[in-house]
């Protein structure tokens, strides 16, 4: 990481070589912006996450035994492949409150969250 006089901070690769220079060894050194190839290299990596997710949460859809399997084994995958600490689905009921009510979740769980008052009212 290289911070520029203008405060932007980029990935850089560098090398460097001793060289003769009039007579007296220096110090050569290259340096190459990389930052758009690093960019490039984690969106390929987020596409190719979200493919495997895509495949194993079909190959779980095909398995499952039940909606409650099939929900918990999607939430395991978004964890372990996707690579999120915490997956969750909830179903939204029609009362006044327009709760959610938690059917399966994955990964770090705050022991509280399941007592939460999960809600999909714009409120």
């Amino acid at each position: 990481r290289h911070r520029l006089h203008d405060g932007r901070v980029i990935d850089v690769e560098m090398s460097t070589s001793t060289v003769q220079f009039n007579g007296e060894a220096a110090r050569m050194v290259m340096v190459n912006d990389i930052t758009e190839r690093l960019r490039a290299e984690r969106s390929l990596a987020r596409l190719g996450r979200a493919q495997r997710m895509l495949s194993a949460c079909n190959e779980a859809l095909v398995r499952a035994g039940s909606e409650s399997a099939l929900l918990h084994e999607v939430c395991r995958i978004t964890v372990e492949i996707g690579g999120y600490k915490t997956a969750f689905v909830g179903f939204a009921q029609n009362d006044a409150a327009k709760s959610i009510t938690l059917a399966a979740d994955a990964g770090e769980i705050d022991p509280d969250m399941r007592s939460w008052p999960f809600s999909w009212s714009v409120d």
